[in-house]
């Protein structure tokens, strides 16, 4: 079977490009113990977390130094894992195997797909036959475009399968051993230990045809230098990167306890931070203008019924809410707890006026011990795991010389 990528692979060369004063896909960043890691693994890791904890969470040149801190922090991870041969655990091995075969082959037929394109003569053949009644829009021509590139890639794409298919003569569908040949392709011989990362235990022919179809567009890709592309070697280290990291965490957590004393004496310092927010009842009345929900509420206040203050056309949009203090995003919620008013009135945004009638409030409860005691025994854990792994990155720091060359604003410029 063949070795999963080394890490030499995945890391910029030992020495480094020039420190310039303008940043490149290729600057290095982050220095672990003599090897590199450059911009564009830093915009390819950018690029796996959604925007929106992007902007909250690493937005500026701030946000982009704790992402850069962090990502130093799990290199270290990385490389104390792969020191002690980790990624040589036979299932972390075949993990990054599969991974390996599946990106590499899917970014081959990526290359080949992309190279696709439409003429305007061809545009304008398929609206001649096809949208003649129809008058000639550039939304119209933008649509025929796309559905001609569409079954232009899945024509391509399936002549590039067969292609490979048609050069793939199985020996064996039953292999038993890892050196068995299943299959010759291009005159290379595939074996069992090849492709049995792409295997489920028990497969098909249709599995195993599959199989080494991915593993031959995988062979074509070797030899065109496609594992060599930045895109394809961030990708495999970003997957060592996070099995690593996690590894490291899960074990940290196992070996991380705390008492039932502990988690009772915490439950007894800090009881007020365990609190039911507070609650209330209330009917909500939708009128069409902010004079009628007055003209209801100076009834109500008066002593008149809800009947008899509010016409039978706006009694029954009535609905009755249960509103909790902890809501800050919910303006009812916001009003009712600031006033503490048995009624009052919201204008919203659509024009229209709500009469908020609070009808029962429940103060806040201290939760009893039991309700939160996995709660506080998850929180201690954490910040004890949390304290231990500082230590052991401290540690890997001074044992393997981390330096931070550039700010990782200079890949984002």
């Amino acid at each position: 079977m063949r070795t999963a990528i080394s890490l030499a692979l995945t890391f910029s060369l030992l020495s480094p490009p020039s420190l310039g004063s303008e940043c490149s896909p290729q600057t290095p960043i982050i220095k672990v113990d003599g090897r590199y890691v450059d911009c564009s693994y830093f915009n390819y890791v950018v690029s796996k977390i959604p925007e929106w904890v992007i902007k909250k969470y690493y937005g500026g040149d701030e946000g982009l130094k704790k992402l850069e801190d962090k990502m130093a922090e799990r290199q270290l991870i990385l490389e104390k894992y792969e020191k002690e041969g980790l990624f040589n655990r036979p299932d972390l091995k075949e993990k990054l195997i599969r991974a390996e075969i599946k990106n590499l082959s899917a970014l081959y037929m990526s290359k080949k797909l992309s190279k696709v394109s439409v003429s305007e003569r061809e545009i304008d053949e398929e609206i001649r036959k096809h949208y003649r009644s129809k008058k000639v829009t550039p939304e119209l021509r933008h649509s025929v475009k796309v559905n001609l590139e569409v079954r232009k890639i899945v024509s391509n794409r399936e002549k590039i399968l067969n292609s490979v298919k048609s050069k793939i003569l199985i020996k064996n569908s039953h292999p038993k051993s890892l050196n068995d040949v299943v299959a010759v392709f291009d005159g290379r011989k595939i074996t069992y230990g090849d492709i049995k990362p792409l295997l489920p235990r028990k497969f098909s022919k249709r599995e195993l045809e599959r199989a080494l179809t991915s593993y031959a567009i995988y062979l074509k890709a070797k030899e065109e230098g496609l594992d060599k592309f930045p895109d394809y070697r961030n990708s495999i280290l970003y997957m060592k990167e996070n099995l690593a990291v996690s590894d490291f965490e899960k074990k940290l957590l196992s070996r991380v306890h705390v008492s039932d004393d502990e988690i009772k004496s915490y439950y007894r310092k800090h009881r007020e931070e365990f609190k039911t927010p507070e609650s209330a009842r209330v009917m909500i009345v939708e009128f069409d203008s902010e004079e009628e929900a007055k003209e209801a509420l100076n009834n109500l206040k008066s002593g008149k019924t809800l009947k008899e203050a509010v016409p039978r056309n706006y009694l029954s949009t009535a609905r009755e809410w249960t509103v909790l203090s902890s809501d800050k995003e919910n303006p009812v919620s916001q009003l009712v707890f600031s006033t503490r008013e048995k009624y009052n009135l919201l204008n919203v945004p659509s024009g229209k006026t709500l009469l908020i009638i609070t009808e029962k409030r429940k103060p806040s409860e201290i939760l009893p011990l039991g309700d939160v005691y996995n709660e506080i025994k998850e929180m201690l854990k954490e910040k004890r795991a949390k304290k231990e792994k500082n230590r052991i990155v401290s540690a890997l720091k001074k044992k393997y010389g981390l330096k931070i060359l550039r700010p990782a604003s200079c890949c984002r410029d």
